[in-house]
């Protein structure tokens, strides 16, 4: 990001990696910053852009296409541009996701990039903690991604 007085910081890692978790920890502790989670933008139920999984009668959350990336990278915009204009205080912009990294306009935004990795085995007990009654379809489909999608472009 081009803003003299703000450090952007992209975390990554497969879903339940501990992302959101790290960003809130550190959006309490460092007091002049502000985060944004990609979780924020995923399109609508219905949306043409959305994959469903017929066998499941369920849609496909876990690729680039179920995100509004246009939308992302305008609110981080935004949102950086709001605080530039504050005052000459650094302030840290943290964006947390499990796809930040993979859609170029996006991961070009950030001055550092953070990849989480944490077993499968966590990743699934952690989400099924959260998420119950999807466990029959993350058994079925869910593999985790950064095995396969979140190679970060280079």
């Amino acid at each position: 990001m081009n803003r003299k007085n703000i450090l952007s910081v992209g975390i990554s890692g497969a879903t339940n990696s501990g992302k959101s978790s790290l960003t809130k920890k550190l959006a309490e502790y460092f007091p002049n910053s502000t985060s944004f989670c990609q979780d924020d933008c995923f399109r609508e139920v219905g949306s043409k852009n959305l994959e469903l999984i017929p066998e499941l009668n369920c849609y496909n959350w876990d690729v680039l296409s179920a995100l509004d990336t246009d939308k992302m990278v305008t609110d981080i915009n935004q949102q950086a541009s709001s605080l530039a204009q504050t005052d000459k205080t650094v302030h840290l912009l943290l964006v947390d996701g499990f796809l930040i990294f993979n859609h170029r306009p996006l991961s070009e935004m950030f001055d550092r990039k953070y990849f989480l990795t944490v077993s499968k085995d966590v990743c699934m007990e952690r989400r099924s903690l959260t998420h119950l009654k999807e466990i029959f379809i993350l058994q079925a489909i869910w593999r985790p991604p950064h095995h396969e999608v979140l190679v970060p472009q280079k």
